[in-house]
């Protein structure tokens, strides 16, 4: 299966433990990179049932020298870019992980029961463990500017490069 769609997301710190009552299911998976440039990312991850190959557009600011918009966009704290989604074998997803990625690293994700967009919550193991991530997708610039936010989210991190999950891996 192939997804492509237009990613749009916030990134937020988790300042309390609020969101925990509103966990429908969570995935802990192993996430690594293949490639990283100005233009494009791949990234591999791998779940207990399932493996996925993703290519994600780089972040740009809003209106290109050209008048034109390519790839994606950053506006204010909101990102978007295309992102493109693969499902592969997971023992593809998993040689691939162990041998052909520069970086890695493990989170469990926990999908929240929350109206109008997704929301993610990331809570990391290994060398960051502690830290926790919430992520809101939605289709629209507009709608996710305008999501309440409830009092557990904490900073926006959406285009602090220290919280990406590729330079997080990296460290």
């Amino acid at each position: 299966m192939v997804s492509v769609a237009v990613e749009v997301e916030r990134k937020f710190l988790v300042a309390g433990d609020g969101w925990q009552q509103l966990v429908r299911d969570s995935q802990h998976f192993g996430q690594g990179y293949l490639a990283a440039s100005e233009n494009c990312l791949v990234r591999v991850r791998v779940g207990a049932d399932t493996a996925w190959l993703t290519l994600k557009g780089r972040d740009m600011q809003a209106g290109s020298e050209s008048g034109s918009v390519s790839g994606s966009i950053s506006e204010g704290g909101l990102l978007k870019r295309f992102e493109f989604e693969y499902e592969i074998p997971v023992a593809d997803g998993q040689q691939l992980l162990e041998q052909l990625t520069y970086a890695s690293l493990e989170k469990t994700r926990f999908f929240l029961d929350m109206p109008e967009y997704d929301w993610t919550v990331d809570v990391f193991s290994g060398r960051y463990a502690g830290l926790v991530l919430l992520e809101i997708e939605g289709s629209g610039v507009e709608s996710l500017d305008a999501a309440k936010l409830p009092d557990w989210v904490g900073a926006e991190v959406s285009n602090d490069p220290a919280y990406a999950n590729a330079n997080l891996a990296k460290k």
